[in-house]
């Protein structure tokens, strides 16, 4: 029943907006809502044969926009902004440490915001077995921001994998 592309793209725009609920959950509250408004206009509207499968279709793709889309340009905005706090920071413990991890862990110590959170996610993903490289990598795929996963991926080139 679910489109492999179109579970794909909802998971990415989920992982982009910083939901930690299922896809799947959210694919079919979808289509429960809008059956639930098809059958509403097919019944309690005077021409709900004409409105309701129209209404319900523009409902269907239009909450997805909504829901999703508009969360994420929210997070991307709040996470940019959180930036010009974050970076700052990091770039000076990196230039006293040296060390990509540490300088992490500095910076979170001293900032308190939603990116710190996201590197807070990558100082956990590393404690637990994976690499430095990985976890940035993951964090990648959470983030929205060009602009923050271009800083990520050359401080990380710079400073080295440690």
């Amino acid at each position: 029943m679910l489109n492999s592309r179109s579970y794909k793209r909802i998971s990415k725009k989920m992982k982009y907006a910083g939901m930690i609920i299922n896809p799947k959950i959210f694919i079919y509250m979808r289509l429960v809502s809008s059956l639930i408004l098809f059958i509403f206009l097919l019944f309690f509207s005077s021409y709900g044969y004409i409105v309701g499968p129209i209404v319900t279709i523009i409902y269907y793709y239009f909450i997805e926009y909504v829901i999703l889309d508009i969360q994420i340009g929210k997070r991307k905005q709040q996470l940019e902004e959180d930036s010009l706090e974050y970076f700052p920071i990091l770039l000076l413990c990196l230039k006293g440490s040296n060390n990509v991890k540490k300088a992490i862990s500095l910076t979170n110590e001293q900032v308190n915001n939603s990116l710190s959170m996201e590197f807070e996610r990558v100082i956990r993903d590393v404690k637990i077995g994976k690499s430095l490289d990985e976890a940035l990598t993951l964090m990648k795929d959470r983030v929205p921001s060009t602009f923050i996963i271009n800083i990520i991926v050359n401080t990380n080139s710079q400073y080295g994998k440690s």
